[in-house]
């Protein structure tokens, strides 16, 4: 990170990420009610220990909230090392930088298949945790940072006053102008 306001960008990036992402999960897993693939077996331990909450998570299952969170956490990052590394850029990126960008996509892809492993979703709740952690991640990144194919990509949006990127604000003034200029006086003479 080269700066504060990097770092700032950065942070609010990745927990809206998560928030966006959990929120539309939660939802989802309400409304949906799907029952886990293990349930039944949960239905024979709750006839021995009676706990409620048990059966109320043994119809959580879609989407994957470990998926989503592992997505929307790894995708974010793996687009934060493509803007930082300049992979998608027109002169080119090397190899070994898209091969380091593709890590974190892997580790969350390894991650989600675990839940399948473990039998507690099946295939369908873990592609749709993925889609859904994989476009909060977008989502927050284009709205703090550059898209990947900039030049200027390994710079985070730098915003006006009225909370319009500087790129696209009508109001502000390109920095070509502010330059070596002398400053009008502000006060009236006396």
């Amino acid at each position: 990170m080269r700066s504060i306001h990097d770092m700032h960008n950065a942070a609010l990036s990745l927990l809206y990420s998560w928030g966006l992402a959990h929120t539309f999960t939660s939802v989802g897993k309400v409304f949906a009610g799907r029952y886990r693939p293990n349930y039944l077996d949960m239905l024979e331990d709750l006839s021995i220990s009676g706990d409620s909450d048990k059966e109320w998570n043994g119809r959580m299952s879609f989407p994957s909230g470990h998926a989503t969170i592992m997505f929307a956490g790894c995708t974010w990052m793996a687009l934060y090392m493509a803007g930082k590394l300049k992979c998608f850029t027109n002169k080119g990126g090397e190899a070994w930088k898209s091969a380091l960008c593709v890590g974190p996509l892997m580790a969350a892809w390894l991650g989600a298949i675990t839940r399948t492993r473990d039998y507690h979703h099946d295939f369908s709740d873990i592609l749709a945790g993925s889609i859904i952690g994989a476009c909060g991640a977008f989502v927050s990144y284009f709205c703090y940072f550059r898209s990947v194919f900039d030049k200027k990509c390994h710079l985070p949006k730098v915003r006006t006053h009225c909370g319009v990127c500087i790129d696209h604000c009508p109001n502000a003034v390109p920095a070509r102008f502010t330059k070596n200029r002398r400053r009008a006086p502000t006060g009236l003479p006396s």
